[in-house]
């Protein structure tokens, strides 16, 4: 079988824009952009990390390669209590940030009123719970 090649034909289909998401050495997806072509062929030159596609951070992560979901953050609260905090978790409470390595956590405050936490530890999901004391 044989078959001619129209170097003057048009291609069935050309993409002029290419949809990334970057990720950084640990697999956390940190921009997503559109791509001409030539800046598509000059990324994997370089050999930036990316993904084809447009991918959520707060949902997704890429590992070798290939994107995964986040895992769910086991974080739990009783009281003014946080358990199950994942090694290496950051208390974000209103405009402070607290590391921890510790798995459980006791929260107080000076003053009365309704707060943000926010727990974050990559992989994981970020957790967030609202306190009132």
């Amino acid at each position: 079988m044989t078959g001619t090649i129209d170097p003057l034909a048009e291609p069935a289909q050309q993409q002029l824009a290419f949809p990334i998401s970057m990720y950084d050495e640990t697999g956390k997806i940190i921009l997503n952009a559109i791509l001409s072509p030539s800046t598509y062929e000059g990324y994997k030159e370089a050999n930036i990390l990316f993904v084809e596609g447009i991918y959520d951070s707060t949902l997704n992560y890429v590992v070798e390669g290939e994107v995964v979901s986040r895992v769910s953050n086991p974080t739990t609260i009783l009281g003014l209590e946080l358990s199950s905090l994942p090694s290496g978790s950051v208390i974000y409470i209103d405009s402070s940030s607290y590391p921890s390595d510790e798995s459980t956590m006791t929260l107080s405050f000076s003053h009365a009123g309704t707060y943000k936490v926010v727990v974050k530890c990559f992989p994981f999901t970020d957790k967030t719970f609202e306190v009132t004391v």
